[in-house]
């Protein structure tokens, strides 16, 4: 399980769309702030829905 398919107590799907928004909020951050805001969204979003798999998270810091 990646985190877009954290589903919430609506059986509504995370999804990429929210993937993206996060990135795009969060993209001046540092990795480790990144996943911490990441993981918190993940725990509001999917709150009272136990889950079923384990879950996935990668961030990479692009340099120059």
């Amino acid at each position: 399980m990646d985190c877009s398919e954290v589903f919430n107590l609506k059986g509504d799907e995370y999804g990429l769309r929210r993937v993206e928004a996060l990135i795009a909020r969060h993209s001046s951050k540092p990795p480790d702030q990144m996943l911490s805001a990441c993981l918190q969204e993940m725990r509001d979003f999917s709150a009272g829905v136990k889950r079923s798999d384990d879950l996935t998270l990668l961030v990479m810091q692009h340099s120059n």
